[in-house]
């Protein structure tokens, strides 16, 4: 333990807050904090933002996903109220982990300690090697180090009671994990780094989970790409196959029914709803679509976390109305449009027309609890319609001093379907109309319409667009 105790350092991050309707107002600041530990880094030798003379550390996403200009500071109780600045290299909002570097050649401008005595810190700074392997559901004694309400480094015992949801996987623990624990290694009885603390379960006590380090070693091994961190998935839903649907298409062997396919999937074009697949990896399936997992003792769905990064084999067996056959197909993230959103990783566009604020559509505004309950229910529909790999463009603000405020059409949260003749299927679509709306203004046109999902308003290019036109 002394050699995790040696490792760990507190995050503090700051964190601009803004305005849910308008992302471009800021509203304040938060500070938050979690715990970091350093890792061994031969998993990332490979990765672009590696470098020799770079530490590096490993925490929760959640702790520094608003971090301001993905900075975060770091010290331990060593270090009174100095601070070592690092950088958010890389997220996996799937896994709940980030990287963290720090670089020797930088300044720490909240560091009240000489170059010379951080650099001497951070060589005494323990390195911790992340464990391979899975871990089994067989209990066992764990244990955590970390910051909990900015306590200073503060042990809590437990055991691994089980794991957690099918898809996700996690490690579930017994283990007291409070505000501050978030990103602290989870270690086992040979002090081996097993996984990472990430979250309890509020209505509960001392019922906490950890992402396993197995999964995030292979993530970033194998599948990672770009620094938002999009997790593969087959995308493909499947249904029990009946013995009916067997005999009736002659299927021999065991399988699930394949339902339907997104059009973002690596299988789109080569699995199609009505197919059957037997097995995935030497994996076999049975009619519900789930395969045994020796680790867990249990049944598993195909789009598990740890089945999905522990697959060194991806033939995909499968039967169709005519043959069977085998395939490979890797799993690969879907580029959704409609997702969920974070102003440093995957920030929400933004733009302004007169008194209107357009935003395309993220599920983090839908769930922020500020769209009305039938705009949120349309909202969906759209996403589902277009599976959500299009955009949707909204309006999410009309200036509530202008004189459409009071007007019926449009509406807050009403998807932008037309700007005059243009179709608007993107913010792209958006900001070339808004210049169109501009140049017919300042060619002296008179009125532009606006069509949503209330309807067809006509509006007065001199009270939309306030400035006087130069003569």
């Amino acid at each position: 333990m002394e050699n995790v105790r040696n490792s760990i350092l507190q995050v503090n991050v700051i964190c601009t807050d803004v305005d849910e309707q308008d992302p471009r107002v800021h509203l304040g600041e938060t500070e938050y904090t979690g715990t970091c530990f350093r890792v061994d880094a031969h998993f990332l030798k490979d990765l672009p933002f590696y470098t020799k003379d770079k530490l590096f550390l490993l925490t929760n996403f959640h702790v520094v996903d608003d971090a301001d200009d993905r900075v975060a500071y770091l010290r331990t109780a060593a270090m009174g109220r100095s601070m070592i600045s690092a950088y958010v290299e890389a997220v996996v909002p799937k896994l709940d982990c980030a990287i963290l570097s720090i670089s020797r050649n930088e300044d720490h401008p909240r560091s009240f300690i000489s170059k010379n005595e951080i650099n001497a810190f951070l060589d005494n700074l323990g390195t911790i090697k992340l464990y391979d392997q899975r871990i089994s559901c067989k209990p066992q004694k764990v244990s955590t180090i970390g910051f909990p309400h900015c306590l200073e480094e503060q042990v809590s015992e437990g055991c691994m009671a089980g794991r957690g949801s099918d898809d996700d996987d996690y490690l579930q623990l017994n283990l007291s994990i409070n505000p501050g624990n978030s990103g602290g290694p989870l270690v086992d009885t040979k002090g081996r780094v097993i996984g990472i603390c990430t979250s309890t379960l509020s209505a509960a006590e001392a019922i906490s989970f950890a992402v396993p380090s197995f999964s995030i070693l292979n993530y970033f091994q194998k599948f990672y790409q770009d620094p938002f961190g999009r997790f593969p998935t087959w995308g493909l839903h499947c249904h029990a196959m009946t013995e009916a649907y067997k005999k009736v298409h002659n299927i021999r062997g065991v399988g699930a029914l394949v339902n339907e396919v997104h059009p973002g999937s690596a299988a789109h074009g080569i699995i199609k709803a009505g197919d059957v697949i037997h097995s995935i990896g030497g994996h076999t399936m049975d009619m519900f679509g789930l395969i045994v997992d020796n680790t867990r003792g249990s049944k598993i769905k195909m789009d598990n976390t740890e089945f999905i990064l522990g697959l060194n084999d991806y033939t995909v067996e499968f039967s169709t109305k005519e043959n069977k056959r085998s395939v490979t197909i890797v799993p690969k993230p879907i580029p959704y449009k409609v997702s969920e959103n974070w102003k440093e990783w995957n920030p929400v566009q933004v733009a302004e027309l007169g008194p209107f604020i357009f935003q395309n559509l993220s599920t983090s505004l839908l769930t922020g609890g500020e769209v009305p309950a039938d705009k949120s229910v349309e909202l969906l529909d759209a996403a589902r319609h277009t599976k959500s790999v299009k955009e949707i463009v909204i309006i999410t603000k009309i200036n509530p001093s202008s004189h459409v405020a009071s007007f019926e059409v449009p509406e807050e949260y009403d998807r932008v379907l037309m700007i005059g003749r243009n179709k608007i299927d993107s913010m792209l679509d958006l900001q070339k109309s808004i210049a169109t709306v501009k140049r017919m203004y300042d060619a002296g046109e008179k009125y532009f319409s606006i069509k949503t999902t209330s309807g067809t308003m006509w509006f007065s290019l001199d009270r939309i667009l306030s400035k006087k036109r130069k003569r």
